[in-house]
């Protein structure tokens, strides 16, 4: 005579219960942060609070506060995604001009430096001005470190006549790259002007490096 008693179900895989949850999760973060930078484009940190933010990225308050208990929270999150951002597009372009001179290869790097800010004034300003006063430190800083580790890797595996202090030289060059492309967009300077820029930029630094001067003009 057959068992009265049930066969338990088999149970369902962790993962295929936690992922449709993980998914979410990732979904209100990402709209989060949307929402965040498009605040902080259009009315900076004084017009950024967290209740602008969850009803311009569709969700509760109380949805927001699972994830970021603060406004600064919420800065402090979209800065390091930011950061990360930028990075992998800095990242990918040094990437590709790695078999490049540097002569060669500090101009295309400009223009992809460029091409990321141009027209973003508001953003600019925000970025440089009002954000460090939540983080306690420029967000780009790390970009610029990472940018000089990655040229100096590079350059001490292409040259062995390189100066002493080129640590030194790529974190002043670093800092004065953005320092110049930032005031050029916040001052409204003339596009029609941005090659000249980029070339005189390049002839800064390739000196500073005591490599040959650019040799390829921008159009």
């Amino acid at each position: 005579m057959p068992s009265s008693r049930r066969r338990p179900r088999p149970k369902r895989p962790r993962s295929l219960v936690r992922r449709p949850r993980q998914e979410r999760a990732q979904a209100t973060v990402d709209a989060l942060m949307e929402a965040t930078a498009r605040i902080l484009e259009t009315q900076g940190l004084e017009g950024l609070t967290t209740n602008k933010v969850a009803v311009l990225a569709g969700v509760s308050i109380g949805s927001l506060y699972e994830y970021f208990d603060s406004k600064d929270a919420l800065v402090r999150a979209w800065c390091e995604r930011y950061v990360q951002r930028v990075r992998e597009v800095v990242d990918a372009l040094l990437d590709s001009l790695e078999p490049l001179p540097l002569e060669d290869a500090v101009l295309p790097f400009l223009d992809g430096v460029f091409e990321l800010n141009l027209g973003r004034q508001p953003f600019i300003r925000v970025l440089l001005d009002e954000l460090p006063t939540v983080l306690g430190h420029h967000p780009l800083r790390d970009i610029d470190d990472h940018l000089a580790a990655r040229w100096e890797a590079s350059l001490r595996r292409k040259h062995a006549d390189l100066p002493a202090d080129l640590s030194l030289r790529l974190y002043a060059l670093t800092r004065m790259g953005r320092t110049v492309t930032a005031a050029w967009i916040v001052e409204g300077r003339p596009a029609s002007e941005v090659p000249a820029l980029k070339r005189a930029l390049a002839g800064v630094i390739t000196a500073a490096l005591g490599r040959p001067a650019p040799h390829k003009a921008v159009p």
